[in-house]
């Protein structure tokens, strides 16, 4: 996320959460500590999903965790879609095995997140 979205975002988590101040300090600290490939979007439902579900402040951490796991499994989503795509002359056992280790592999990435960040957060 770039300063201004940082900045968007912090005027949201505001209009909640009386406790939070979105000033020149604090946007440049969160633009600092957030992934800077996360998106606006992204961010702001994680923004009301917490919200939504806990009382307590807000911090980066609760922001960065969720981007990087969902980061991670599109990223795994995309490498086996291109391995099924550029391989037009896979056999259909080959694709179920490649089908299979896909569905292997994001059932174990799903489980470490859903072990590292609580439930309410994805």
């Amino acid at each position: 996320m770039n300063k201004q979205e940082v900045a968007i975002l912090l005027t949201g988590i505001a209009s909640v959460d009386d406790r939070f101040d979105p000033d020149e300090a604090r946007v440049e600290a969160w633009a600092a500590i957030l992934d800077s490939d996360m998106t606006l979007e992204f961010a702001r439902l994680l923004m009301i999903r917490h919200y939504a579900n806990n009382t307590k402040p807000v911090m980066p951490a609760d922001f960065n965790s969720p981007w990087r796991t969902f980061s991670e499994r599109n990223k795994d989503q995309q490498w086996f879609e291109q391995i099924l795509n550029q391989r037009k002359e896979l056999t259909p056992e080959m694709r179920a095995v490649i089908e299979k280790g896909k569905a292997e592999l994001l059932a174990k990435i799903h489980k470490e997140a859903s072990e590292r960040a609580p439930a309410e957060k994805l």
